[in-house]
């Protein structure tokens, strides 16, 4: 490939999923922050899978800190620890802090 986008990894995104997978990216941030380009004049649209990752996982990582702190625990079979009890106020180590700077997460 020759251009703007000849040393990059493309991903094409399928016709079928194309509509409604581009309405939900436009909706948070637009295709072109998602990594959504068209690399030829007359080919489908395709992903440039690092910008693609790098909206998805702190998107998906918050949502799952989200479930994990509406989830019961203490309610759940064989669990038999208070909510308190689950916390974890121990020092981060420093690699456990390089991976959340690593994630931007603080």
């Amino acid at each position: 490939m020759v251009g703007d986008f000849a040393l990059e990894m493309l991903v094409r995104l399928p016709p079928e999923e194309r509509e409604k997978a581009t309405a939900e990216m436009k909706a948070l941030g637009g295709e072109a922050a998602w990594g959504v380009v068209a690399p030829f004049p007359d080919a489908d649209l395709h992903l440039l899978p690092a910008r693609f990752v790098e909206q998805l996982l702190p998107r998906a990582l918050a949502l799952l800190n989200t479930l994990m702190a509406a989830t019961p625990v203490e309610q759940l079979e064989g669990v038999g620890v208070t909510r308190g009890q689950l916390a974890d106020d121990r020092p981060l180590s420093l690699l456990e802090q390089r991976a959340i700077w690593q994630l931007g997460l603080s």
